[in-house]
């Protein structure tokens, strides 16, 4: 018999509330170098050797993995963000699974739903439709509209 925790994340939505119950119970919220001008809002997790830019907001329910870079003006809020990762300046994250170095260029948009395979590369001025999902090592250079696996 077992008498911890056990969640079933078979959808990549439950992938994310799981996410959000554990930070609920676990975050930390790593002090940011002074001077920074970074923004940490509720609960969050971070790896080791991540970076974050001038002006960004991060969280709240946001994780990035180790060795993440994230430039200025970034938000990213209710999203996994993998190892590995840069996420340009100007990018919005909301509500994504972004899998192992990806690269998300500049002023790129990526909402709720969207999953993002590992060393993805999403250009610069390219938004997401809702619930789009990349595949791996695939390079997206125009936005997509409609939902859709590319």
């Amino acid at each position: 018999m077992y008498d911890g925790f056990w969640a079933d994340i078979g959808k990549p939505e439950d992938y994310l509330e799981l996410n959000k119950t554990m930070l609920n119970h676990t975050a930390n919220q790593r002090k940011m170098k002074s001077g920074k001008n970074v923004e940490i809002k509720g609960a969050v997790a971070f790896g080791k050797n991540i970076s974050i830019g001038k002006q960004s907001i991060i969280g709240p329910y946001a994780v990035l993995g180790a060795k993440v870079a994230v430039g200025k003006n970034v938000r990213i809020q209710d999203s996994i963000i993998m190892s590995g990762t840069v996420i340009s300046d100007f990018a919005t994250i909301d509500g994504a699974i972004i899998g192992e170095g990806v690269h998300v260029g500049k002023n790129a948009y990526i909402p709720k739903g969207c999953i993002i395979g590992d060393h993805a590369e999403i250009r610069d001025d390219v938004s997401l439709a809702k619930g789009t999902s990349i595949c791996p090592a695939k390079e997206v250079s125009e936005s997509v509209l409609m939902t859709n696996s590319v």
